[in-house]
């Protein structure tokens, strides 16, 4: 005898990035996030990440910084870990996957980084093509300028100057994407493109890089009038939650990267969180729990 087995992949479930309009269709509009390493089962996945949570190996504080679409947002949120994404390129193009990474990363601290095209010029342009690009995800952000590698500077610094002023004055003005500000340097980058001695944006949030593989600030010199940073970048190309990321440190409580457009008090609901609880997570979130109140 000839067996045939046929085997269909069910067509339930909506796989494009609207919204949920309530806890019913919550569960129908995840994103598919298969992973290439080979967690083909979703429930082994889940039970492996349940035991890395319970150990305290993935529960680092993490913020992740990528350049490339986020395959996996439920492993961001139970790793409590906050992500950047790249919306601008330093070739004048939008990245293609920022807007896509935001929805599927709408249950974590997010934002976006903006890599100038100076030789590009139009300053203004560059962001008001970041907002046309990102729009539409219910969200405000603060995204971050990247002042970094000189040799994609040429000119004087005076004209790097006006160039970033003018980005600023863009992003304050475009109030239907961003909230304010921030930037991603370093000393050497900052004092060799714009002078130390500039320090107009000095009460802005500053990311710093230093890749010295240590989450702490005690590397940190200050420049550019800045005397404390909000993240430093400490190790990079690292895998994470199935995507390659830089890795960068932030203090607890200080790393508030959006605001909720229909609810600016907060980001997202907790309601909203809890519909996307399996009975697995429910169990690993009861165990967390108690874990904690032991240490109390």
């Amino acid at each position: 005898f000839v067996f045939y087995f046929f085997f269909f992949q069910a067509e339930d479930g909506i796989r494009d990035p609207l919204w949920s309009r309530g806890l019913g269709d919550v569960y129908k509009r995840q994103v598919s996030t298969q992973s290439t390493w080979g967690f083909q089962n979703l429930f082994m996945k889940e039970i492996i990440l349940c035991f890395l949570l319970l150990a305290g190996f993935l529960k680092a504080n993490y913020t992740a910084d990528m350049r490339e679409l986020l395959r996996d947002p439920e492993c961001f949120l139970n790793t409590d870990t906050s992500a950047i994404f790249r919306a601008y390129k330093s070739n004048g193009q939008v990245d293609p996957y920022a807007k896509d990474s935001l929805i599927r990363g709408r249950e974590i601290e997010c934002s976006i980084y903006i890599s100038p095209c100076f030789k590009c010029s139009n300053p203004r342009k560059q962001i008001t093509d970041t907002c046309d690009a990102i729009y539409g995800t219910d969200f405000t952000y603060y995204p971050y300028i990247v002042i970094e590698d000189p040799e994609l500077w040429p000119g004087d610094i005076s004209s790097h100057r006006k160039f970033i002023e003018q980005m600023v004055l863009e992003v304050l003005n475009l109030k239907r994407c961003f909230i304010d500000v921030r930037f991603r340097t370093t000393k050497y980058d900052w004092e060799t493109i714009v002078g130390n001695d500039w320090t107009i944006y000095s009460e802005k949030d500053l990311w710093y890089v230093s890749n010295d593989k240590k989450k702490d600030f005690d590397d940190f010199v200050p420049f550019g009038g800045w005397k404390t940073p909000i993240l430093k970048q400490y190790d990079q190309d690292e895998m994470h939650c199935f995507n390659n990321v830089n890795l960068n440190y932030q203090p607890k409580g200080k790393m508030k990267q959006k605001m909720n457009l229909n609810n600016p008090q907060t980001s997202v609901s907790y309601t909203h969180l809890r519909a996307h609880e399996t009975s697995l997570h429910l169990v690993c979130r009861l165990l967390l729990e108690k874990k904690k109140n032991k240490r109390q």
